[in-house]
């Protein structure tokens, strides 16, 4: 079965600054609940060199969505990034950015929600070639308006090593509170899947000491890292997320099964896509139905080195993801250059929650003073200062 996918075309439009914009305003309607939304400016980055991917000046804040007087429930409705001049009144060309992540504390997320299932931190990451992520209407990532968020920010400069100019990230984070709804959210969680190659170990399938071909797919190639940072299973065997592509067409396998890490059977409504320059496509394979489930692909400049574009999927009908079926990565780049380029492919997938419970004011009030995780959090006796901490050089997705 073909699920249809949208394409989004984005095209151009150190020392920092320790200013931090938060502006809060309403925007839009979700039906007929208000839409709000809060704008962040990252620090100030001096672009001055060639910085390649996850190698520029970085940036991590942590902030809260809403000061509200008492806890409240919150949905996440859309997540934009854009690259702005210092000040944050003009537009700049997009390909400064390596990425915008934002996370949250999954332990107390778990505790507030009553959650069984293990998810990951990530509530999104942007980068070249996708800026923004709208969910279908009706559709959000729940959240309690005390909760800290924390973003991180860096830039990359792939083209010009004469640059002597001055960028920041301008974040624009959707939401709706519960309370103003006249209809019921869906409940969206995120799991990623990622493909990797073997830097060091026995067995090139992540988490595994035993595979087989039929039913696990294609091994990990060996591969060299890009950074100095790797990932180590149960059984020792060594892999990396961000590795060297050498010249020419080159084909990538991972099992993804262990990292989807799927609590349940459910359905994807939205999928964002992080990948590098000279990436050709990223898709993801049932291995036990034996057909491509989801594919992105990817459209790279004409002129110098980035992405202008990459594929997502947003629908409110979604398509099925089984607990029980074995799932791949498959990445393809293409590098037609003469020398090693760097790499990284990786799906968010944004999945129907099953589990989910809405919990009351007086439950969030009451899990708050009561979970001992809860009550340990500065945050759970109300809503905490901003905070920023500057960055360089290597940064983990």
């Amino acid at each position: 079965m073909t699920h249809p996918f949208a394409s989004v075309f984005v095209v151009s439009r150190g020392r920092v600054s320790l200013l931090l914009l938060i502006v809060i305003g309403m925007c839009a309607r979700l039906g007929a609940s208000v839409v709000e939304e809060k704008v962040i400016l990252a620090p100030v980055f001096t672009l001055d060199q060639i910085h390649r991917s996850m190698m520029g000046p970085s940036a991590m804040q942590q902030f809260i969505l809403s000061e509200t007087e008492e806890p409240e429930l919150l949905w996440l409705v859309s997540y934009r990034a854009e690259m702005v001049n210092a000040d944050g009144s003009a537009l700049l060309p997009q390909e400064y950015m390596c990425h915008s992540n934002l996370d949250i504390d999954i332990s107390a997320y778990r505790e507030l929600f009553a959650w069984e299932k293990v998810a990951s931190p990530r509530l999104f990451t942007l980068s070249q070639g996708q800026f923004e992520v709208n969910f279908p209407e009706g559709f959000g990532i729940p959240l309690v308006s005390w909760q800290p968020l924390t973003l991180n920010s860096q830039v990359l400069n792939l083209n010009d090593p004469d640059i002597d100019l001055k960028v920041r990230h301008r974040i624009t984070i959707k939401f709706v509170r519960d309370r103003n709804l006249t209809t019921p959210m869906t409940p969206l969680f995120m799991s990623a899947a990622q493909a990797m190659v073997l830097v060091e170990g026995q067995s090139g399938y992540w988490g595994l000491d035993r595979a087989d071909v039929a039913t696990h797919g294609a091994a990990c190639a060996i591969g060299t890292s890009a950074s100095h940072a790797a990932n180590t299973d149960q059984f020792g065997n060594q892999f990396s997320a961000h590795w060297v592509v050498p010249p020419g067409e080159h084909t990538y396998h991972a099992l993804a099964t262990n990292w989807l890490n799927l609590p349940f059977d459910t359905t994807a409504h939205y999928v964002a896509v992080h990948l590098h320059p000279f990436a050709e496509y990223i898709e993801l394979v049932d291995l036990t139905e034996g057909r491509t489930v989801f594919r992105s692909e990817a459209k790279n400049r004409t002129t110098g080195i980035g992405l202008e574009a990459v594929e997502f999927y947003a629908d409110a009908n979604g398509f099925a993801l089984h607990e029980a079926h074995e799932y791949q990565v498959k990445t393809l780049y293409n590098n037609t250059t003469e020398v090693d380029q760097d790499s990284m492919a990786v799906m968010y997938f944004y999945l129907k929650d099953q589990e989910f419970r809405k919990p009351t004011p007086a439950q969030i009030a009451r899990r708050l003073r009561t979970d001992p995780l809860l009550r340990a959090q500065k945050w759970s006796q109300g809503p905490v200062k901003d905070t920023t901490v500057m960055g360089s050089g290597h940064s983990t997705m």
